[in-house]
């Protein structure tokens, strides 16, 4: 397969971005074109596979893998509804942002199309340290409509 320079730099740049070599190695070029083993399948090791995909409608910067911290007032005016979900003090993210205190006084339930609560260990993994004590993704009707 020959690649023009563009599609070369296209391709090249989407590994650069997404952060994963797609289970690829430069030993694996050698490999792949054995003919005597067409049917190798070989698994991922941990640091092969893919991200964890972020709910549809989030935006969640991925490339510093960390969160902007909260405002400590958030947590006064979480609606019970929400709250009766949750222990402890996570960070609420709505539509892939922080969520302010403005947009959580504001939530309704009927607005809210999905909620994804990470527990500690694991919004820690893939968030940082400002989401050591959970997060909430929060997903509404706005977040998926297209930007205009």
């Amino acid at each position: 397969m020959k690649l023009s320079l563009r599609s070369f730099r296209v391709l090249l740049a989407l590994l650069v971005l997404s952060g994963t070599s797609f289970g690829y190695s430069a030993a694996d070029a050698v490999s792949r074109s054995d003919t005597t083993k067409p049917n190798r399948t070989r698994t991922r090791s941990a640091y092969e596979r893919p991200a964890p995909m972020i709910m549809p409608g989030m935006s969640l910067d991925s490339n510093f893998r960390s969160l902007p911290k909260q405002d400590p007032a958030v947590q006064r005016v979480v609606p019970a509804w929400l709250k009766a979900k949750t222990t402890g003090k996570p960070t609420y993210v709505v539509n892939g942002k922080v969520a302010t205190v403005t947009q959580l006084r504001g939530l309704q339930q009927q607005q809210v199309v999905s909620i994804k609560i990470l527990p500690g260990e694991d919004a820690l993994k893939l968030y940082g340290g400002n989401a050591r004590q959970g997060i909430v993704l929060i997903t509404t009707q706005a977040g998926l409509e297209p930007n205009r």
